[in-house]
């Protein structure tokens, strides 16, 4: 059984988290270069030129990711309904960013585009995975489903426990303590989901190549 579009799909998808890791990367090398040139008492011209030649090569990277990650998911639903619901999603953040652009001064409506947008990005990834567990069933291949069900799990509990930890801070009086260790732990969580994440996705493209 052949999906063509799911594995041009999800090839699109994985090459754009790539990118995305690769811009990650960049502005953590950019922060360096920063810092670097504030501890010695004064950032350089050139320093300062790099970083912006930094900050734009994340920027087209990003653009490039963002629009690659959307033609991934829309090619894919064409074999897989997981991922039509995935860009249902994915046009719900969009929808959320561009009115959060244009909401200033209200405080709490901000916030509340901001959770959806944080929702709308985890049922992307959500059904991502939810579409690569139904076409591993349908070519057989139980353990890129078991990996991707063990990852949908991960990026849930991460999410839950950011969750968590906001409200937690919202309502209560909890200690610095108390708040980095939530942190750490759903931090813990969010980066080993996304290895997962990041693995299901390159044998998923295998399996359906």
């Amino acid at each position: 059984m052949k999906f063509p579009n799911a594995a041009r799909g999800i090839k699109r998808i994985f090459n754009a988290e790539i990118l995305g890791l690769i811009s990650a990367a960049l502005v953590v090398i950019m922060m360096i270069i920063m810092l670097t040139g504030l501890n010695a008492g004064s950032v350089s011209s050139g320093a300062l030129a790099t970083s912006g030649s930094l900050l734009v090569v994340c920027a087209i990277l990003g653009i490039i990711g963002f629009v690659l990650n959307l033609m991934g998911i829309t090619d894919a639903k064409k074999d897989e309904d997981s991922f039509r619901l995935a860009l249902y999603a994915a046009l719900g953040g969009i929808a959320a960013s561009l009115v959060s652009s244009f909401v200033t001064g209200n405080q709490m409506v901000t916030d509340i585009l901001s959770v959806v947008k944080s929702i709308c990005e985890l049922m992307v990834t959500y059904y991502v995975l939810t579409g690569v567990i139904s076409l591993s069933e349908k070519v057989g291949n139980s353990e890129v489903a078991a990996l991707a069900a063990k990852a949908r799990t991960l990026v849930c509990a991460a999410f839950g426990l950011s969750t968590v930890l906001n409200l937690v801070m919202i309502f209560t009086n909890s200690s610095r303590a108390t708040a980095a260790l939530f942190g750490v732990i759903a931090a813990v969580f969010t980066i080993v989901g996304y290895v997962y994440y990041l693995r299901v996705l390159a044998k998923a493209k295998d399996m359906l190549n």
